[in-house]
């Protein structure tokens, strides 16, 4: 967030003279923050801070995509530039408590464990052009391209198996991932670079003078192409266990594989949501919405409450519980969304804040 806030103010300054020419030539200036996190397994944080502290749940998924926007807008086109940061992990449960049991130094409880862990992380910064493109009063469709220049990625999975008996533990895994910088095999960092796009898009579609049906995605297509990448293929097998007198696991791994660069095309998950929205009173409307990533799906419900200048609104993520609050006038836009009110029990953390420069 701190590195989001340099940014900010640093083109805040160097484009003061820009955002006065488009203010007298019909552009308007913009800014916009945007987090959105989510764990099934544990509460942000403590995924943060590799699942150190209380019991974890059955879970497979966490995911987070934080973005950073400033730019020009008129009634056809906006131009920007951004800085991404996006992270989304898939894995078995047996996975995430094994993590768990190593990292908090507990005994194992199981058997067998199946393991299996797909991490896709992209930090990112670029340009972003998109058209606006109105058909009619109740139709329009936008559509935008984006620009992204590379600066740290992790892309790869690992897969395998593990036994624990009475008396001994045998692991077998298999590693296959690109990386800026390595955490598991402890490889020393390198600089990489790669260029690539994203593809988004917004069709708005009002059937009636109470209906309004919004479907949007992001990152639909996507390529990032990262050129001499370093990375690991390799089979990893412990057969070296020893326990402690509190059953606590201690292994020496041996590992054999391959270590190198080749060129890769990431790509990232897509996004999309459909939102129905019906006005039941001049004053007041209700949602529906369906956000997806990947295969997750998250169906939300709302409220918005419609004053002179500015609404109220609310939403209840039903799948991941989280509870959204916000306003929004011409200027000023403001969300904040948790499933719990402390901020280290939260698994679900939204934070969306957009201003308008225009004069």
């Amino acid at each position: 967030m701190n590195n989001l806030i340099s940014i900010f103010f640093v083109l805040f300054f160097c484009f003061a003279p820009l955002f006065a020419f488009c203010q007298e030539n019909n552009w308007s200036t913009f800014t916009s923050i945007k987090s959105y996190s989510y764990s099934d397994i544990a509460p942000i944080d403590q995924v943060i801070h590799n699942l150190e502290g209380n019991t974890i749940h059955d879970g497979d998924f966490a995911y987070t995509e934080n973005k950073f926007e400033i730019g020009f807008l008129n009634d056809n086109w906006v131009f920007s530039y951004i800085h991404r940061y996006d992270y989304f992990l898939e894995f078995t449960p047996d996975t995430a408590h094994l993590l768990y049991q190593k990292n908090n130094n507990s005994a194992i409880t199981q058997e067998q464990y199946d393991v299996f862990l797909y991490a896709n992380f992209l930090e990112s910064n670029g340009f972003t052009l998109k058209r606006k493109n109105k058909f009619s009063d109740n139709f329009s469709i936008d559509l935008a391209l984006s620009y992204l220049n590379g600066i740290r990625t992790k892309d790869g999975y690992i897969s395998g198996n593990a036994a624990a008996t009475v008396d001994e533990y045998s692991a077998s895994l298999y590693l296959d991932y690109i990386y800026s910088e390595d955490t598991i095999l402890k490889r020393k960092p390198e600089k990489n670079s790669a260029h690539g796009f994203t593809v988004d898009f917004t069709v708005k579609w009002q059937p009636t003078p109470e209906w309004k049906v919004r479907l949007s995605g992001r990152d639909v297509i996507s390529r990032i192409y990262w050129n001499d990448m370093t990375f690991t293929n390799a089979n990893a097998t412990t057969n070296t266990i020893s326990y402690d007198e509190d059953g606590l696991l201690h292994s020496i791994p041996g590992i054999s594989g391959y270590e190198g660069y080749k060129d890769h095309i990431q790509k990232l998950p897509s996004k999309y949501s459909l939102i129905n929205s019906f006005q039941v009173k001049h004053w007041a409307s209700v949602s529906t919405e369906i956000f997806a990533i990947d295969q997750y799906i998250f169906p939300i419900i709302g409220a918005e409450i419609h004053t002179k200048g500015l609404n109220y609104f609310s939403s209840y993520n039903i799948k991941s519980k989280a509870i959204n609050v916000g306003f929004s006038s011409n200027k000023l836009s403001l969300t904040l969304g948790m499933d719990d009110t402390s901020w280290d029990k939260a698994t679900a953390i939204n934070i969306e804040l957009s201003l308008n420069l225009s004069i």
